[in-house]
């Protein structure tokens, strides 16, 4: 099996590539005017209709991601009240958020299926709220740089991201991780992690606040919700083995036309049964016949 097949492409770039291409064209050409209004408004939407969508398809992984992304924007924005200078804690929270958000998706994406039960998911929420503590505690006030271990310097000074040398770092060895992860396995979940984390460094890339930053979040969650959608028709109506499409459904077929046969089967055998001991009087047609005749 090629490793970069038409269809691989296609199932990599099909739908998350597609949306987050077209939340760059919206968000940031300025071709259609969006109101910031209308973004946060999406934004909440995408986010509750994935929450309820992974838990009505007992997704864990899926919303977990949801519930990562969504806490991670909002720290950075509760934090910077609407706007990030070079200190203070608006820009702690930025780079803690930087670097917390791609290595809980390497984990979720190494993280099996177990369904939605309080046992499954108590570690991972665990995780998330020590996370959440950890950020409170080195943005209170009066706190201006983040912890040293956050910011080190591996190379010279870059100017291109308002983030930190560690979190470019650990953003790169996410997309390795998540690209590796469907080329193995080639899982609608998998692709979907890996666009979405995407969005959500373009969303850091924009300071973490503000309308474009907003909307680039919400097209992080729109495309997990995707994912989830593309997951349950492949499982619906796709072959778990080849892979062909209407297997399943053509299984179900042939299991009816056979139950059909067996039933029509039985009846047949039913009247042949009734009409023999009609006929010789007996449970035998020829043994009747000949008692009749003696």
């Amino acid at each position: 099996m090629e490793i970069w097949s038409k269809s691989t492409l296609k199932s990599l770039l099909v739908p998350g590539g597609v949306l987050l291409l077209l939340a760059e064209v919206l968000l940031s050409t300025g071709w259609i005017p969006i109101p910031a209004y209308v973004v946060q408004f999406s934004y909440y939407a995408v986010f509750v209709t994935g929450i309820l969508l992974s838990w009505r398809f007992h997704s864990s992984r899926v919303l977990l991601a949801l519930l990562t992304l969504f806490l991670a924007h909002r720290a950075v924005e509760f934090f910077a009240a609407g706007r990030i200078s070079p200190s203070g804690s608006g820009h702690i929270a930025l780079e803690a958020v930087a670097v917390l958000l791609p290595l809980n998706f390497i984990a979720f994406s190494f993280s099996r299926e177990r369904g939605l039960s309080f046992p499954a998911i108590l570690p991972a929420m665990a995780m998330l709220f020590l996370e959440s503590v950890f950020v409170a505690v080195i943005c209170r006030p009066g706190e201006t740089t983040a912890p040293a271990f956050l910011h080190p310097a591996f190379w010279g000074r870059h100017l291109w991201s308002p983030v930190s040398q560690l979190p470019v770092l650990a953003f790169v060895a996410a997309f390795g991780t998540l690209l590796t992860r469907f080329l193995l396995y080639r899982k609608p979940v998998e692709s979907g992690l890996l666009w979405s984390l995407a969005a959500a460094f373009l969303s850091l890339e924009q300071w973490g606040t503000g309308r474009t930053a907003t909307g680039y979040m919400g097209a992080a969650g729109l495309i997990l919700v995707s994912s989830i959608v593309e997951n349950s028709y492949l499982l619906a109506y796709h072959d778990e083995l080849t892979g062909r499409p209407g297997a399943p459904h053509g299984r179900r077929q042939a299991c009816s036309r056979k139950r059909r046969r067996t039933s029509v089967s039985r009846g047949r055998r039913g009247i042949f049964h009734r009409v023999s001991g009609k006929v010789g009087g007996g449970s035998h047609p020829v043994r009747g016949t000949a008692q009749k005749n003696n």
